[in-house]
């Protein structure tokens, strides 16, 4: 005679408190999982700390300093959050220029003619310079921005900036901002005191680089 089937046992049913529970410590050790994967954006050990102008140069007496404070007498008055540009687009990147747009205002103070960002980015644009990931394609940056010639360096040496501004060398330097975004300077010029740069979120004003800052990368120009 055969015997009747038994019905399968049930799996417990979770009350919606523990399925609370466990959806918010699987997003817990998620969030875990991609800080230890994913590197942070600024690698102190891939940074360097310039060394003092008057130490990574051959000093040349004062002559020389009064030389790099002359070499751009005058700054225009830029900043990236003028309300002219503050609001437009970088490409398809989803940053404003009042919101990543640094490397755009250094851009145009270093631009032989008179620019601002808004054009740096249009001119950038028409060549499809940009990447997806919102970085630049230097090659296509280089036909957008003639005469001006730039390369990108990843990493440097402490010395590196204050021997490309000695030759008369454009420089930029990338920094981490306090809210740890990239944020952009430009090189204006060099003492025995320090570096003077001027931060895209002022309006054109050479501040002396306080030495402890770390630099990210450099981007050197010159005209061809």
């Amino acid at each position: 005679m055969n015997e009747p089937k038994k019905a399968a046992a049930k799996a417990p049913r979770l009350s919606a408190e523990w399925k609370q529970r466990i959806g918010l410590y699987g997003g817990i050790l998620l969030i875990l999982v991609i800080a230890a994967v994913i590197p942070r954006v600024y690698n102190n050990s891939k940074s360097v700390v310039l060394a003092n102008p008057a130490q990574a140069v051959h000093y040349s007496g004062p002559s020389y300093w009064a030389e790099q404070q002359m070499i751009r007498s005058s700054i225009v008055s830029l900043s990236m959050t003028d309300p002219r540009w503050k609001d437009e687009p970088i490409a398809d990147t989803g940053y404003t220029i009042g919101e990543q747009g640094s490397l755009l205002c250094c851009l145009a103070w270093d631009a032989p003619d008179e620019k601002v960002p808004s054009d740096i980015n249009r001119a950038l644009q028409a060549e499809d310079a940009y990447t997806e990931n919102g970085g630049i394609d230097w090659d296509r940056a280089n036909a957008a921005l003639a005469p001006m010639r730039y390369i990108a360096y990843e990493s440097s040496t402490p010395s590196f900036a204050a021997n490309c501004l000695k030759e008369g060398k454009s420089v930029l330097l990338k920094i981490a901002s306090a809210d740890n975004r990239a944020l952009w300077l430009w090189l204006h010029s060099a003492d025995e005191n320090g570096y003077y740069v001027v931060n895209p979120t002022a309006y054109g004003v050479a501040e002396l680089l306080p030495p402890e800052t770390r630099v990210y990368a450099v981007v050197v120009g010159e005209k061809d």
